[in-house]
């Protein structure tokens, strides 16, 4: 028996790019520029060059970004043609014995375009030679999977084999190109620069990946179950020396429900206890060559004197500008966990209890290494191992009342998270205001705790000793005890993971119409706002309006400090003044629609099916935490818990029309 088949699709998109300047990238985030702007610089000023507002050095005294104007000003866009196919072939030699070769394959066209003309946004950001890049790349993965399975049954036995080999290959190419000095009226082209600034680079990574694997299902009369799994795994990311990798799992459950000599409550239609005990790999991290280092070769080196002449001898010479471990190995997750799944009801109400304890071994991650290493890079190194542990609770229920069908669906599960081991020495990472430490969490809250706010002489004085504090700062504890404020007295001051997450899925149908709610939410979490943080500072920018709560000698009833340029104290370095609870609920779908009647559609002659729908996506949040969304994009590692203005999530409404023909 021979069967074949595939699916093919292409997409094309293009993406206008929120940017920078490009002598400027990493200088801060859209959201927070865009909210510590000061009003009364205009978004447009014809006086300026290129006609878009900027402070200046003797009015604002202020370095601020018109983010507006330089989006305006700026041309930078991303275009994306993909192509996506899977092809497979299965054939059947003898009865039960399957061969099935499996071939993906994915690519991904790319151009990155950025240009930035000549202009004047205000004191710091003024460009008067313009400048272009323009990237085109290719990326594709390619996988060839081979199976051969075979399943046999006697009696009340039935035995499942399989075995294969997996071959990827991931590329990625790029080159870009490089001009400046072009002058109105623009045309973005190369030949239209100053050819002394053209350059060309280009770039190719690959890596490949070879895997072993087998697989055993074993099945007794839909009592028992075992399964077991084992792969070899062999990646070019990792030095030879580490390349491969071996990782296996067994999974058994016993079917409760199906023995004849329990007998259960007639409300009980289905009960099964299963667990399973299993280890995976992990090696997709950014680096492709992360183990070994790269080597400058223009690093000329003075090589003596001419005896005669007294010229110096510059020789041509190479060195190694950045580190790497060639140790690096894979990442290992061991996972392990017990469950009970229950059928009421002829199995109208499912509900699923299960304990879950996973460890993380030798995570691959880019922990800050000290300045006198000399390097230009922070390596990829095995950095840490992580145990998370929970329960996770599922629950479904179908009902029908005559036209009326309801179904609920609900889910949550508990997280707890820790640290088990950092490297060689166990040394802390640190993120932004957070702490990662052996037997605590990842990436846990850290800073000083606030104990009011000096409101004299005196006040200081007995307080102990807080270097260029006055009447007016803020007041912090002093956590070690030594009568002196320093590094030493910052402590954790919250989870930044949530210990709760959980969803809920209502739908409704009647006749032809049906509707759904989507909730979700999570809790037992905090967030450091640091947009917060940067509108509370007190500075030259623009400010919450909590900042005008301000101490002054005449209004001490406030927790907000002094304004004070410098910000000698400290006021706005981490501490709990910015740490917020980040539990939410979000109102995540809503969905309405109507099926056109089979009897109607059949009369046309073309429809097979047809619905008509409208929905709405991110529709309500419920928090108290002062960020635009709590739903925050972070590192999500070693700083999770910081929101430095991450974009938030947009209200999505849409209409739609499904047909089939």
């Amino acid at each position: 028996i021979l069967s074949f088949g595939g699916r093919f699709a292409f997409t094309q998109s293009h993406k206008q790019d929120i940017t920078y300047p490009h002598l400027h990238p990493n200088i801060g985030n859209e959201i927070v520029d865009l909210d510590r702007a000061i009003p009364t610089v205009p978004v447009y000023d014809s006086s300026r060059l290129g006609g878009f507002g900027g402070t200046t050095q003797t009015t604002q005294k202020a370095i601020m970004l018109n983010v507006i104007g330089m989006n305006n000003l700026m041309d930078a866009y991303s275009n994306r043609d993909r192509f996506l196919g899977n092809s497979w072939v299965e054939l059947e030699p003898v009865r039960n014995l399957t061969y099935k070769l499996n071939l993906v394959y994915d690519r991904t066209e790319t151009r990155d375009f950025f240009f930035e003309p000549q202009y004047d946004l205000g004191w710091y950001y003024t460009n008067a030679t313009s400048y272009l890049t323009d990237t085109r790349g290719a990326q594709y993965t390619a996988l060839m999977e081979n199976t051969l399975s075979y399943k046999l049954t006697a009696g009340k036995h039935r035995l499942e084999l399989l075995a294969g080999t997996t071959y990827e290959e991931d590329d990625i190419q790029s080159m870009t190109g490089q001009e400046s000095g072009l002058t109105p009226p623009y045309y973005l082209s190369f030949n239209n620069g100053d050819p002394t600034t053209a350059s060309i680079t280009s770039n190719e990574q690959k890596a490949t990946m070879d895997s072993y694997l087998g697989r055993v299902n074993y099945n007794y009369d839909g009592r028992y179950f075992i399964t077991f799994n084992g792969r070899r795994d062999a990646s070019s990311k990792f030095s030879p020396d580490h390349r491969w990798g071996n990782f296996g799992s067994v999974a058994a459950a016993w079917n409760i429900s199906n023995e004849k000599f329990i007998h259960l409550p007639e409300a009980i239609s289905f009960l099964k206890l299963r667990g399973g005990y299993g280890t995976l790999g992990n090696q997709n991290f950014p680096s492709y060559y992360g183990y070994t280092t790269y080597i400058n070769r223009n690093a000329s080196y003075l090589f003596g004197t001419a005896a005669n002449s007294g010229t110096q001898y510059l020789a041509p010479g190479a060195i190694q500008t950045q580190v790497a471990d060639p140790t690096l190995k894979w990442e290992t997750k061991v996972t392990s966990d017990v469950a009970l799944d229950f059928g009421f009801f002829n199995n109208s109400l499912l509900f699923t209890a299960e304990y879950f304890m996973n460890e993380g071994k030798d995570l691959i991650a880019q922990p800050p290494i000290g300045l006198s290493v000399g390097a230009t890079n922070t390596p990829y190194v095995n950095a840490a191992s992580v145990q998370n542990s929970g329960f996770e609770f599922s629950a479904s229920w179908k009902k029908t009342f005559g036209r009326f069908g309801l179904t609920v669906d609900a889910n949550a599960h508990t997280l707890h998270n820790k640290v088990l081991r950092l490297g060689g020495t166990n040394d802390p990472i640190y993120g932004n205001e957070s702490k990662t430490e052996v037997g605590h969490e990842v990436g846990e809250i850290y800073g000083y705790v606030t104990e009011g706010i000096f409101q004299d002489a005196a006040d200081v004085q007995k307080h102990a000793i807080q270097p260029n504090s006055a009447p007016g700062d803020i007041k912090f504890k002093d956590v070690d005890g030594n009568d002196t404020i320093n590094a030493l007295d910052q402590t954790y001051l919250g989870s930044a993971i949530p210990k709760l997450y959980y969803g809920l899925n209502v739908g409704l149908s009647y006749g032809a119409f049906d509707a759904s709610v989507f909730f979700e939410g999570n809790g037992g979490n905090k967030i450091v706002n640091g947009l917060y943080q940067t509108l509370m500072a007190g500075q030259y920018t623009n400010h919450y309006i909590d900042e005008l709560n301000y101490w002054t000698p005449s209004h001490t009833n406030t927790n907000v400090p002094r304004p004070m340029i410098g910000d000698p104290n400290g006021n706005d370095g981490p501490s709990d003044r910015w740490v917020q609870g980040g539990s939410y609920v979000k109102l995540q779908n809503v969905e309405i629609g109507y099926s056109f009647p089979a009897a109607t559609l059949h009369r046309s002659h073309v429809f097979k099916s047809a619905r008509v729908y409208v929905s709405g996506q991110n529709l309500l949040t419920i928090t108290k935490y002062k960020g635009y969304d709590p739903d925050i994009a972070s590192d999500g590692l070693f700083s999770r818990g910081f929101d430095y203005g991450s974009f938030p999530n947009p209200r999505t409404y849409m209409f739609g029309l499904q047909v089939g023909f």
